[in-house]
């Protein structure tokens, strides 16, 4: 039988989509049976939604969070996550790696895209409950 204590939980959110996924990302660091969690958070500027709230959990659970800052590239706008999320997938060690998207309809179509290529068909969405401004 699968050991379940063994998931790799890979968060892939916007600024708009980390409003809806904030409660889900505090679940899953105090979930038994996720092991890690990789933060794929796409942000316009260094100063983001959720600062404050990401940064203390990044103190309070330093060995079971990573988040990776992705900025969009100045000629179109648009979140380069291709190369995070193959390092991310490359690197990992758990028996288990599920991901949750909650961006919009192109940053999702992007992450699950390329989490598709590289084997991960465990892929949740969350929905926004907030619109983009």
């Amino acid at each position: 039988m699968l050991d379940q204590a063994h998931i790799h939980q890979i968060i892939v959110a916007d600024e708009t989509g980390m409003a809806s996924l904030f409660p889900t990302l505090k679940h899953k660091l105090t979930a038994e049976e996720v092991e890690f969690v990789s933060l794929v958070y796409c942000i316009q500027s260094t100063n983001y939604h959720f600062q404050p709230e990401i940064e203390i959990l990044q103190k309070h659970f330093p060995h079971r969070l990573v988040v990776f800052f992705q900025q969009p590239t100045y000629s179109d706008k648009h979140y380069l996550v291709r190369e995070v999320l193959e390092a991310i997938i490359n690197s990992n060690t758990s028996v288990v790696v599920e991901a949750i998207l909650s961006a919009t309809p192109e940053l999702r179509f992007e992450a699950e895209t390329e989490l598709h290529f590289l084997g991960i068909q465990n892929i949740s969405f969350q929905e926004q409950y907030f619109l983009n401004q």
